[in-house]
């Protein structure tokens, strides 16, 4: 009786205000946060889950191999790399652009002032499509990053010659990529993510492998093309060609030339081997990882598919089947991408003469073993950024 008033109203006195509770489904909506403070409970520990205490190594590899993000952890690392990945690969487009046009060559860091304003604006990417971005900048990245060759200047009856030649840049370049796939193994929380540095090298693999297998006849079209704007490719043979069929490899590679003096013919080519091997092991993980996501993704559209009622929809109003699907089409073009790059890869002669593209190929692979290597640390805060800023200045 004491509880209700004459006026109706409900005496408020000893209840306890209910607070709701912190969802871990929530991403944090500014991606400096992940970049410089700590995700929500942050990069799990191996502690208290199966098998961390083990003191057998392939256990405790199983276990850190096995977990599993938080929830919205790979969202909250796309969207913590997605500013800085977008500005470094785009840093090169302008600038050929304005080549193209003019015929002049242009500084790329007055564009990119220009740019991000633009890139700051764009929604949120999905995990998938980040290692997408990757792998389609490493298959443009001869390309976009030419520089003009003689004649020096386009004129009506003179054609813009591009050529690439290898430059420091390449190896700013995979170091940038292997920066940002350390930052999204921190910021994801699980530190078992695949790295960009293989989706990267899976550009290129493709690349290397279009060259090979397409008929002459098959770049006709393009050439024509280019041809009618007095625009033309010239190395592209020597930049793309690669020790095999028993050429290039008479004169032998590093290894050769490193252990030659040993007397041991056998050697080069074991320790050849051995060291192909060794950097076919991340890459061989990170095609199985994109085979299960690809197979979980199907899962859950069709599980979603036979689903009765209205369709559900995520807070942003998306459907989730559209979403699925454009997850699923993401994961299995990665998962065919890193499967070729396996395939390329296990027959590249390392003792070998090859050209530009096939050396950025083996600076890749072992930038696969340093990201894995700098994602087992918290890469994150303002020494993560100053050393992006140096690496953004020497693309």
């Amino acid at each position: 009786g004491e509880a209700v008033g004459c006026a109706g109203h409900v005496d408020r006195r000893g209840l306890r205000h209910r607070v709701r509770p912190t969802s871990q489904s929530e991403p944090p909506a500014d991606p400096e946060t992940l970049l410089y403070g700590e995700p929500p409970g942050g990069i799990p520990s191996l502690r208290g889950q199966p098998g961390s205490a083990s003191v057998n190594p392939f256990v405790r590899g199983w276990a850190a191999v096995s977990r599993r993000p938080p929830p919205h952890g790979r969202a909250q690392a796309a969207g913590a790399v997605q500013f800085d990945l977008l500005l470094s690969v785009t840093k090169p487009v302008i600038p050929l652009l304005c080549l193209l046009a003019t015929g002049q060559v242009y500084n790329g860091l007055m564009f990119s002032l220009f740019t991000a304003q633009m890139l700051q604006r764009l929604p949120p990417v999905r995990s998938e499509l980040t290692h997408c971005i990757v792998a389609l900048a490493g298959g443009l990245h001869t390309l976009v990053n030419s520089d003009k060759a003689p004649p020096l200047e386009k004129s009506s009856s003179s054609t813009l010659q591009l050529s690439y030649s290898w430059t420091p840049r390449d190896v700013a370049a995979v170091t940038n990529i292997l920066l940002l796939g350390a930052t999204f193994a921190a910021v994801s929380g699980a530190g078992n993510e695949p790295p960009l540095c293989a989706s990267f090298a899976a550009g290129l693999a493709l690349r290397m492998a279009a060259y090979e297998l397409l008929p002459p006849a098959a770049w006709a079209p393009l050439t024509r093309v280019l041809r009618g704007q007095a625009l033309e490719f010239v190395g592209t043979d020597e930049v793309a060609a690669r020790a095999h069929g028993g050429i290039g490899s008479c004169a032998g590679g590093p290894l050769r030339s490193a252990l030659g003096w040993l007397g041991a013919p056998a050697l080069p080519q074991t320790a050849g081997l051995l060291v192909k091997t060794g950097l076919l092991l991340l890459p061989v993980l990170a095609a199985a990882q994109w085979a299960l996501r690809t197979a979980t993704l199907r899962r859950r559209l069709q599980r979603e598919a036979a689903r009765q009622g209205r369709p559900s929809r995520l807070s942003s109003g998306e459907l989730v089947s559209r979403v699925l699907r454009r997850r699923l089409a993401a994961s299995a073009a990665m998962a065919a991408a890193s499967l070729s790059l396996v395939v390329f890869y296990s027959s590249y002669q390392i003792n070998g003469v090859n050209g530009s593209l096939g050396n950025l190929l083996t600076l890749a692979m072992v930038g696969c073993v340093l990201e894995s290597l700098l994602a087992t640390y918290d890469v994150r805060g303002r020494l993560r950024s100053a050393l992006f800023f140096v690496l953004f200045m020497l693309l």
